[in-house]
């Protein structure tokens, strides 16, 4: 019974030294901290870390290396991308909401670091920041608050508020990199109408090798101007026998409408 005893006890003192001293197994074995990561995107995404792609959202792992990695989610919907650092012993959470239009795309990078209370950083900057109801400030800013969950709220003027739930750890500093979509008003391009279509003659050939222009549809007209065989101009309309043209520095006659045709 002793020796059963004495078992659990030293069982139980090797857990609480490899948890108390487990900050520097790592440094001690020459192995690398591991770091977790979660990544959650609407639509699914494809997720790609530094370039490979390791499989769809929801995605999770907890064995990665503590290090700044390269993320992408991809989507028809649209898709997103950044470099994230990955704390060692502590999860990184992702969440993104993915478009095409850039400014319709919206999400968030939470992760922690030593230290306490919390950062946030916004896009837009000077953003407003809320925790539990209270306005604390702008972003970017840090903010001593009392360790728990806490419902942070990012607003910006012209875009669309973002609430997050996250909960404060003692001697760990929660930092927030938030992206606000653009509300509909402030995302909506109006496209622009297509220019209008322009008819346009070509000059045939002519017995005297060029087009006489007129001021008027006849042939007591004065002329105005001469065009060439091959010559394009603007066409703007017919009168009996003669076809009214604008030339290319913008002047407007009359020419026979034997000699141009339609193009």
């Amino acid at each position: 019974m002793k020796k059963v005893l004495l078992t659990v006890v030293l069982a139980v003192s090797l857990v609480v030294l490899i948890i108390k001293y487990a900050s520097y197994l790592p440094i001690a074995l020459g192995i690398k901290e591991t770091a977790g990561i979660r990544i959650q995107s609407e639509p699914e995404a494809d997720v790609l870390i530094n370039g490979q792609n390791v499989g769809k959202t929801p995605y999770e792992r907890d064995n990665l290396a503590a290090e700044e990695v390269t993320i992408k989610l991809s989507a028809e919907a649209g898709s997103w991308e950044g470099k994230v650092k990955l704390g060692g012993r502590t999860i990184t959470f992702i969440s993104r909401d993915l478009a095409k239009d850039s400014l319709s795309e919206a999400g968030e990078i939470l992760s922690l670091t030593k230290g306490s209370g919390v950062t946030v950083i916004s896009s837009p900057g000077n953003s407003s920041v809320e925790v539990d109801g209270k306005v604390l400030g702008q972003t970017p800013g840090s903010f001593e608050i009392s360790e728990g969950e806490h419902t942070f709220v990012i607003s910006h003027g012209g875009f669309i508020n973002r609430s997050i739930k996250a909960s404060t750890t003692k001697n760990y500093n929660l930092k927030l990199v938030v992206d606000l979509a653009a509300s509909e008003g402030e995302s909506t391009f109006v496209t622009p109408s297509p220019p209008p279509t322009v008819d346009m003659v070509k000059v045939l050939s002519t017995p005297t090798g060029f087009l006489r222009v007129r001021d008027r549809a006849s042939t007591a007209g004065k002329e105005i101007s001469r065009v060439s065989p091959g010559d394009e101009l603007q066409f703007l309309g017919t009168e009996g026998s003669w076809t009214k043209v604008k030339l290319p520095d913008s002047t407007e006659g009359f020419v026979s409408s034997q000699y141009v045709t339609k193009i």
